[in-house]
């Protein structure tokens, strides 16, 4: 019932309850890249699930820490280059 609800209303909870836990998993596997990419999507989609951040600095690795900040900062340039400024003027 959680995940129609969602869909039927524009949520992205399930996906990025998805992503969370698939990206848990490569990090428990030491699939470093693997988790960084996954977790630094969720966080360019919303931004509460940053708290990743801190737990991976706490964990020291740093290796997770900057690819998801590399896939945060692609994710989030996409629509610029795309579309070019205009889209973020309308906004």
């Amino acid at each position: 019932f959680a995940t129609m609800m969602n869909f039927f209303l524009v949520q992205f909870g399930t996906v990025l309850l998805f992503f969370i836990m698939l990206g848990y998993h490569f990090y428990l596997t030491e699939r470093q890249l693997a988790a960084g990419l996954s977790w630094g999507l969720i966080i360019s989609f919303k931004f509460f699930p940053a708290l990743l951040f801190f737990f991976v600095l706490k964990q020291g690795r740093l290796k997770i820490f900057f690819t998801m900040l590399a896939t945060i900062i692609v994710a989030c340039l996409i629509p610029y280059l795309l579309y070019g400024q205009l889209i973020y003027l309308q906004y």
